[in-house]
């Protein structure tokens, strides 16, 4: 069970991470 809260905080990590990275490269896709 706790593993699996771990994966699910990891997999929480990754997505937050994916997000501030690509938001920026989608916005400066939009203004270019």
């Amino acid at each position: 069970m706790s593993s699996h809260l771990y994966l699910l905080h990891l997999k929480h990590e990754i997505l937050y991470c994916v997000c501030t990275i690509s938001c920026p490269i989608n916005m400066l896709l939009i203004y270019f």
